[in-house]
């Protein structure tokens, strides 16, 4: 393998350039989780590596509890399946309350207390949106600066705790039920069977990749992350690269160096976020573009050949969705028309007519 293989078998292990058939869950399944931040983009996430889906059957997925979107890795929004979420959220102890938020105002005092409050919340209410969260916190005296980041950031601890999940959208709001009335008491693993398990999964399907992308990836420590592929090793292989060390699964699935498909990714996309160093993937004089800088949030982009190439984003409009694209360099006939044959299958996914357009970075 080399370097320019790397992309490829990405791609093809995170079931980009091989879809799966059997459906959202099983997609989800296979990459261990799926970071859902943004929950629309999330949703295509899913689709686009499952073949003939629609935006509505990954959302049933979500309404029937057949994955659960809650707080895992780095304390971010993901997919997650049922029966690894338990397991995935005890492998992560109490962490501090960052310094922004005790500048907000929030102090361990106050963190506990709202965490009760939540709790007792749910004894009267089965299902509270993000809104009502935050006005019972206030009723209850939790009035601190910035109040509504002080209140989300206590919801999210809740749900870091194990304590809640999200269970779907009352109008635009998030809300959330127990997660013990979500899904029922799985099986906890021991410490040890749980770090070899998230090792194994993530090198399974987003290898080849390094100890410091799985250590980002998951929000373990490096000891956590070195100590959970040490107990896999005998099923990954290693590839030195440039000096580097990455690994891959020994039956992972073979990369196309030839194939030229191009993609439309969400933002987020475990393809370019799963790793620390995305350079594989990214030019280093493209970095900066994928990354909105007053939200830091990773834009949607477009892939050719392995390559972020460039961005786009979603215009709706009544009988239609326009696809706006912004390429870093100028795209050739052979990728615009792998952009249109992506773009028609994100259609299929939306269930509606899709109009492509470019415009300049």
């Amino acid at each position: 393998m080399e370097l320019q293989d790397i992309p490829h078998a990405r791609l093809a292990n995170q079931h980009i350039s091989s879809v799966i058939s059997s459906g959202p869950v099983e997609v989800v399944r296979s990459l261990g989780a799926l970071q859902a931040q943004m929950y629309k983009d999330a949703l295509w996430a899913v689709g686009l590596r499952c073949k003939d889906t629609t935006q509505s059957k990954v959302e049933d997925a979500i309404v029937r509890r057949k994955l659960i979107r809650t707080w895992s890795m780095r304390g971010t929004w993901h997919l997650v399946p049922p029966s690894e979420v338990r397991w995935m959220l005890s492998l992560y102890p109490d962490e501090p309350i960052p310094n922004y938020q005790r500048k907000n105002g929030l102090t361990d005092q106050i963190l506990e207390r709202g965490l009760e409050i939540i709790r007792s919340a749910f004894k009267d209410n089965e299902q509270l949106t993000y809104k009502e969260i935050g006005s019972i916190l206030a009723k209850s005296g939790i009035k601190e600066l910035k109040m509504m980041e002080v209140q989300r950031h206590i919801t999210r601890r809740a749900g870091r705790k194990g304590m809640i999940c999200f269970s779907g959208y009352v109008g635009n709001q998030p809300a959330f039920r127990l997660l013990e009335a979500m899904i029922p008491k799985t099986s906890q693993y021991g410490r040890e069977r749980s770090l070899a398990k998230f090792a194994r999964v993530y090198f399974d399907s987003h290898g080849p990749a390094t100890f410091s992308d799985f250590a980002w990836w998951s929000g373990l420590r490096m000891s956590e992350a070195r100590e959970g592929v040490a107990m896999i090793k005998s099923g990954l292989k290693e590839i030195v690269l440039s000096g580097k060390s990455y690994w891959a699964p020994k039956k992972g699935r073979l990369p196309n160096r030839n194939e030229s498909s191009e993609y439309l990714l969400p933002s987020f996309d475990e393809y370019v976020i799963s790793y620390s160093d995305r350079s594989a993937v990214v030019r280093p004089e493209d970095a900066k573009k994928i990354i909105n800088g007053s939200t830091l949030r990773f834009l949607p982009t477009v892939i050719s050949d392995g390559n972020v190439v460039g961005t786009w984003k979603r215009l709706s409009h009544s009988n239609k969705t326009v696809v706006r694209i912004t390429p870093f360099r100028k795209l050739t006939k052979e990728q615009k028309l792998g952009v249109r044959e992506t773009a028609n299958r994100y259609g299929s996914f939306l269930e509606s007519e899709v109009v492509v357009e470019y415009t300049s970075h």
